[in-house]
């Protein structure tokens, strides 16, 4: 995606300097293992040592790999790389939200879940508590979950990140109006709107907004909803939760997980977190 490859992002950078080659002992036979999103950091990075590789043929068997994704394109991207690189996979894609796999789960147990692009920050708490109730009821005793945790950090990385220099974050969060209008018949002016991003310390999350710098009068008809905002007044769009070990492990406590691996980048700002299904 383009908001990783900005200067400030740093968490595709990140993600491919934690050391994962060691992981390769969680399983010793065929697995199935669950994409929940088609991005480059779902297909195992070249560097890592076939051995190591829980996506490499074992035993002459197959293992099964589901991707699911919104984008079509990024699934047949990521199915053509995966393919190219473990010919003893089968790939199979899924086009929809990343809920749509919590069926699959258990037809292929055991299973390993990945979700590594630090999505699961995008969740209140109230959001985060029902994921992993409908993950912990999907999966048993024995599968393993791998995630993407961004951490938290200074602040000043953290505010440059989301107000990058080449304003790619300000058009993502400004993309949001031009999907209403379309979606939903809108009017929304887009340029009525700027970008703003700022650290929520109490509640450890970044806060995207999208701030009317003057008068908006605007319909969304398919909504039957008419919008009023004055100079000033903010719409959050997002949030994006950060976490310590200590913070995570207290998310993920009494939800029928354990962290049974953490590992972290050398600057210590993402970490992967291996969590196991406990009976």
């Amino acid at each position: 995606m383009a908001i990783e490859r900005i200067m400030q992002y740093e968490c595709k950078v990140c993600g491919r300097k934690i050391d994962v080659t060691r992981t390769g002992d969680v399983y010793e036979e065929p697995v199935y293992c669950c994409g929940l999103e088609a991005t480059e950091t779902n297909v195992p990075p070249a560097p890592v040592a076939a051995a190591d590789n829980p996506l490499d043929e074992t035993g002459g068997a197959l293992v099964d790999y589901v991707s699911v994704d919104v984008s079509e394109a990024a699934l047949a991207a990521a199915a053509e790389r995966i393919a190219g690189r473990h010919p003893a996979v089968r790939v199979t894609g899924i086009v929809g939200r990343y809920e749509e796999a919590f069926r699959l789960f258990q037809r292929y147990a055991p299973c390993l879940v990945l979700f590594l692009g630090s999505t699961v920050g995008n969740l209140n708490h109230a959001e985060s508590a029902v994921f992993w109730d409908r993950v912990a009821r999907r999966l048993t005793p024995g599968d393993f979950f791998l995630l993407g945790v961004e951490l938290v950090k200074d602040t000043g990385v953290l505010e440059r990140a989301y107000n990058d220099a080449a304003g790619v974050t300000a058009e993502f969060n400004r993309n949001i109006l031009r999907h209403i209008n379309r979606a939903l018949d809108g009017d929304l002016d887009v340029a009525a709107f700027e970008h703003v991003a700022l650290w929520n310390a109490r509640r450890r999350w970044i806060e995207m907004r999208l701030r009317a710098t003057r008068p908006v009068r605007a319909r969304i008809a398919a909504a039957r909803l008419r919008v009023r905002l004055e100079p000033g007044d903010e719409i959050r769009t997002e949030i994006s939760c950060k976490y310590t070990r200590r913070s995570f492990g207290a998310r993920v406590r009494h939800t029928g997980f354990v962290v049974d691996r953490w590992r972290t980048d050398p600057g210590n700002l993402f970490a992967l977190a291996l969590l196991r299904r406990t009976a």
